[in-house]
């Protein structure tokens, strides 16, 4: 893969994997909605600076695991059980979307809420945040992005990263925008689509993975 490849596979992590779903959206679509734009805008930038983290550090694991495992059948292995957990998680998020609905109560805060309280907690929320922690490293074994040793991994990694955070940035800003002009309706009607969306795009990461892993 070139430098460029990395850079539009990337792009299509931060849509599928760092997009607004779960707990990191609802928080910024939430606080758009009560607080405003430079409210959600502050918790949108959070949970990009977790994404860009998780992005960039599971670029270098696996950059990493290719140098010291270097042998296929492991690798292989490791897909499988990858898409295992990335299966399981996407049952278990589904089922409980299923359960729990769009609450206001469920992210209850005080009125005088600051920009730098927001964005870092909203980038807690991120770095505990099932979705990050296995959904790169998945998206990464699914893909050949191992098979482009000639880059070095550091450039490689920051490549990937970045068009993550690219296209995750657009996708949260979009969502900021919505809820702070077009307020709580409209807003709770993407956040149940794309909340019911993610669910099924990691059983189909997982499927993929499991069946990779089994030929």
């Amino acid at each position: 893969m070139t430098i460029n490849q990395i850079f539009v596979l990337g792009l299509y992590a931060g849509c599928v994997i760092g997009g607004p779903y779960g707990p990191s959206g609802s928080l910024s679509l939430y606080r758009s909605i009560r607080y405003g734009w430079r409210i959600g805008l502050s918790t949108a930038s959070g949970s990009l600076l977790a994404i860009f983290l998780f992005s960039f550090l599971s670029a270098l694991f696996i950059e990493f695991a290719s140098y010291v495992i270097n042998y296929q059948h492991i690798i292989t292995k490791i897909r499988l059980a990858f898409g295992i957990v990335l299966l399981v998680a996407g049952i278990k998020l589904g089922y409980s979307n299923l359960k729990s609905n769009f609450d206001k109560k469920d992210l209850e805060e005080n009125d005088h809420l600051g920009t730098w309280t927001s964005m870092i907690s909203s980038f807690v929320v991120g770095l505990v945040s099932g979705k990050n922690l296995i959904g790169f490293p998945s998206f990464l074994f699914a893909t050949q992005y191992v098979t482009s040793n000639s880059i070095p991994a550091l450039i490689k990694a920051v490549a990937f990263s970045s068009g993550s955070l690219l296209s995750s940035s657009i996708l949260y800003i979009l969502l900021v925008a919505i809820g702070a002009r077009l307020k709580a309706f409209l807003g709770r009607c993407i956040f149940v689509f794309v909340k019911h969306t993610i669910p099924f795009i990691f059983i189909g990461l997982g499927l993929y993975l499991i069946v990779h892993g089994l030929l």
